[in-house]
């Protein structure tokens, strides 16, 4: 091997390190420019988490008179967090659990209050067709009173109406 050849792969390899610096430089720089990404994903992974945590907690208050026990809510809510495949703090989990129970709590309350409006509604207003949406349930709500009273004067009428035409049949 001679002399010139050495320095041919001598050029070589200082050109494949050359090469292998520029890239080594790049990775370097890639690692630090994804490593800013992960901190600013993990700022606002944390930034999202608080407002969720502050969310919940206040759903969690609002919906408060729809958890008749709140032990058995806890021991209910408990088997649903699963700290390996969640991705927030337990608290967080825990109230967003409280909140989906809750909800089920006003879901299975509205059901029974329209079926109890539902069998007052075949009393009240028996002629009419009457849609089960919550506005029109809010709506009969309010108009019970007046629809009582409407009927105990048609009946008090009716009443009247059978006494007098039994006395003029006595009468006569």
């Amino acid at each position: 091997m001679g002399v010139g050849k050495l320095e041919d792969e001598n050029a070589t390899l200082k050109t494949a390190v050359s090469d292998t610096n520029r890239e080594v430089e790049q990775l370097r720089k890639d690692k630090e420019n994804l490593t800013a990404e992960v901190e600013g994903l993990r700022t606002k992974t944390g930034k999202i988490e608080f407002h969720l945590e502050q969310l919940a907690v206040k759903l969690v208050l609002k919906l408060e008179e729809l958890c008749r026990d709140f032990e058995a809510e806890t021991g209910r809510v408990e088997t649903g967090l699963d700290p390996i495949n969640c991705p927030m703090k337990d608290e967080v989990a825990m109230n967003l659990l409280r909140l989906e129970s809750r909800l089920d709590g006003a879901v299975d309350y509205l059901a029974r209050l329209k079926a109890a409006m539902a069998r007052m509604d075949v009393e009240l207003w028996p002629q009419e067709e009457i849609s089960q949406d919550l506005e029109s349930l809010m709506t009969r709500l309010n108009q019970i009173t007046d629809r009582v009273q409407e009927l105990k004067k048609s009946f008090a009428r009716c009443g009247a109406d059978v006494a007098l035409s039994l006395v003029r049949v006595h009468c006569k």
